[in-house]
C-alpha cells in the first residue's frame, strides 16, 4: 500500500543537540519528499538546546540555506543579525524547539 507524501511526525524528547532530529531530517521518499517532520524537539540543557535550535532553523531551509547562516557559523554576523533578517523563521523554530 502506498502512501501519498506522507510525512511521519516526531517528537524528539530528550533530544540533546538534536542527532536523531538529524538523521530522521536526512531521510526522503523516492519522489525527494522528506519522511519524517519533527513536530518538536525538547531539550533542558541551555548548550544543547542552542545547537538544537540553530539546527531546526537551518533544515527550514529546505531547498537552499541563505548566505546569512554561513556568515554566523563563520563570525562575519550575530546571532543578532541572522535572526533580524530571517524573524519569521527563527520564531517558528523557537517554538519546535
Amino acid at each position: 500500500m502506498a502512501r501519498k507524501n506522507k510525512e511521519y511526525p516526531v517528537i524528539d524528547l530528550f533530544a540533546g543537540p538534536g542527532g536523531i532530529g538529524e538523521g530522521f531530517a536526512s531521510l526522503h521518499a523516492n519522489n525527494g519528499k522528506p519522511e519524517f517532520r519533527t513536530l518538536v524537539s525538547i531539550e533542558r540543557d541551555d548548550y544543547a538546546h542552542q545547537t538544537l535550535l540553530l539546527r531546526h532553523f537551518f533544515r527550514s531551509f529546505r531547498e537552499e540555506v541563505p548566505d546569512a547562516y554561513y556568515d554566523y557559523i563563520a563570525g562575519y554576523i550575530t546571532k543578532d543579525e541572522l535572526i533580524q533578517k530571517y524573524t519569521l523563521a527563527w520564531q517558528h523554530e523557537e517554538s519546535s524547539a
